[in-house]
Parts: C-alpha cells; sequence; structure tokens
C-alpha cells in the first residue's frame, strides 16, 4: 500500500543545485517508513544540451553544401522542433476549432487548407501560440538566429505547420 512521504525522509534526501539535472529510475513506495526502492541518478546538462537531446533526428533531410541560411536553419533547426512540439500543436490547433466552433472534419480537402489560412490570420492567440510553442525549444543560439529573420522564419514556421495539420487530417 503506498503511503505519504514522512518528514524524515525529506530530510535524508539530498539537495541538488540548479545546474543539475535529477532522474529519478525505479519507482519510490514507502512501506511505514522504509523506503523500499529509490535510485537516483544525477548528472550536470545545461539547458542548450537538454533541448537538443530532445530533438528527433530527421533522416528525410539532405545536407547540401550550397544550401542558404535560412534553409540550413530550417532543416537542421526548425522541422525536428516541429517534430518534437506535434502533439501540443495539434492540441493547440483543435484548441482553436473549438473555440471558433469549426467543424474541420466535414470541411473538403481545398475547404480544409483554406480555413487553416484563416485561422492563422485571424485568429493571432493561436498563431501567437503556436509560434512560441516552437521558439520555446530554441537554444539560446538559435534564438539569436531566429530573431535576426523572424518574418522569414515565422512564414517558414507557419507553412510547415500547415503542411502538418494537412497531413494530420
Amino acid at each position: 500500500m503506498f503511503k505519504p512521504f514522512s518528514k524524515s525522509f525529506f530530510k535524508k534526501t539530498p539537495t541538488i543545485d540548479r545546474e543539475t539535472t535529477s532522474h529519478i529510475l525505479g519507482t519510490t513506495y514507502l512501506d511505514g517508513n522504509e523506503l523500499l526502492a529509490h535510485i537516483k541518478v544525477s548528472y550536470p546538462m545545461n539547458r542548450t544540451e537538454a533541448l537538443l537531446q530532445l530533438r528527433p533526428k530527421i533522416k528525410t533531410i539532405k545536407q547540401h553544401v550550397n544550401t542558404a541560411d535560412l534553409e540550413q536553419f530550417q532543416n537542421d533547426t526548425l522541422r525536428p522542433v516541429l517534430k518534437f512540439q506535434h502533439d501540443i500543436l495539434l492540441a493547440l490547433f483543435n484548441s482553436c476549432l473549438s473555440r471558433n466552433k469549426v467543424l474541420f472534419k466535414e470541411l473538403s480537402t481545398e475547404e480544409k487548407e483554406i480555413k487553416i489560412t484563416q485561422l492563422f490570420q485571424k485568429d493571432l492567440s493561436f498563431k501567437n501560440q503556436s509560434l512560441g510553442a516552437v521558439l520555446g525549444m530554441l537554444t539560446l543560439e538559435e534564438y539569436r538566429t531566429y530573431s535576426k529573420e523572424s518574418s522569414a522564419y515565422n512564414r517558414r514556421i507557419i507553412t510547415i505547420l500547415k503542411q502538418r495539420i494537412m497531413s494530420t487530417y
């Protein structure tokens, strides 16, 4: 039977500084006041390393030597972030559909494309939340690159997101 942690448990638990990421492996249970299973592994990791490790590798993206900087950033950074954030971006889209009372599944393919474009143009909350979900997953260096050409990158993000939404529905 699971019992809440005792006060003595929290006194014995070491504190972790801000530079350490902590992972708990296994499950922690208490039987009376005894800890049955608790395995903790800690290692230093900064935000940049953590974000880069989270991103999926996209094998279909071909690396070309003569690729423009905008396209290179799109392929190396934006596409993996959009793939990683796919579920949350779809949840934002579904929330937008219900807020605007759109019966999306009943629309034809052409009507869906038009409706998606209209939602990005008219529902600025949806557009900004979608962009924020992507931008929040950028490293500081990537954000600096993004901020130099934010308008161009925003167009690319929205275009890729529209394609992902269409391919899902």
